[in-house]
């Protein structure tokens, strides 16, 4: 998507929150807003659930964070949100805010560096046939 398109397409879910007063973030960000799972700041819930917040924070971490390391090993910060989820729906741990965080922070890292490592792949495939 370019820039101009993000940015309308923010704005409009922002009239449609304050006009429907509804919250309109999830369907785009594909997250539940479970309101026991998602942060509050001073009395105000974040529009997505904290394990969503610490994704997009790896996200958007992973560009200054690459500038230090690349490596293939950061595909393993994936593996604990994993252990978590899966601890999480077997009932077997009770998930905290800190760790709901954390673990999407380590997540979204991993995340982009899976994507990079796939491009490169297609790009090594790539090169053998052509």
């Amino acid at each position: 998507m370019t820039a101009l398109t993000t940015s309308f397409l923010l704005f409009l879910i922002t009239v449609l929150h304050y006009v429907l007063k509804r919250p309109y973030l999830p369907g785009v960000f594909f997250c539940h807003q479970n309101t026991c799972r998602t942060l509050r700041i001073k009395g105000h819930y974040l529009p997505i659930c904290s394990r969503c917040t610490g994704i997009y924070l790896g996200v958007y971490l992973s560009l200054p964070l690459s500038l230090l390391y690349q490596g293939p090993l950061l595909i393993f910060l994936m593996i604990p949100l994993i252990i978590d989820g899966y601890l999480v729906y077997q009932k077997k741990k009770a998930s905290t805010h800190t760790r709901r965080l954390s673990t999407g922070l380590l997540f979204g890292i991993g995340l982009i560096y899976s994507y990079a490592l796939y491009h490169q792949f297609l790009s090594y495939l790539a090169s053998l046939v052509f």
